[in-house]
């Protein structure tokens, strides 16, 4: 006689659903990461974009070779994505004279990307003149 051989697929275990809640739970997670990473990636690439325009704004020159001059306007043209502004006093030390140290206040427009894990800010200092003195990235700390 022929003995007989336990069939394999009859031998496995059934495989365990997950029930609506779980699977829920688990795409929810996945979508939420997707969203952070989408955020953080478009506020990089922003806030890259928008520095990258402006100091090839700032370092161009006109027809007779002279910096080109900035209004906040322009700079306003330039800013790409969604950003929060913010305005902030800073001092400005000076070279000494005559034995004195220099230093006058200026308005600093601080721009900031929306961000969990890093600072995405820019900082732009108009003078008195309306025009964009200088432009900064801001570091985390500083």
């Amino acid at each position: 006689m022929e003995e007989s051989k336990p069939d394999p697929v009859a031998e496995q275990k059934p495989e365990r659903k997950r029930s609506f809640v779980e699977r829920l739970m688990v795409w929810g997670g996945i979508l939420v990461l997707l969203m952070v990473l989408l955020v953080e990636w478009t506020s990089r690439k922003q806030y890259e974009a928008t520095f990258k325009s402006l100091e090839t704004a700032f370092n161009s020159r006109d027809k007779e070779g002279r910096p080109q001059k900035l209004s906040l306007d322009d700079v306003n043209k330039m800013i790409q994505g969604y950003v929060i502004r913010s305005e902030e006093s800073i001092e400005i030390k000076g070279l000494p004279y005559k034995g004195k140290e220099t230093s006058k206040k200026q308005q600093r427009t601080v721009l900031t990307w929306p961000s969990l894990f890093k600072a995405y800010k820019i900082g732009l200092v108009v003078g008195e003149n309306g025009q964009l003195d200088y432009f900064e990235a801001i570091l985390p700390g500083s």
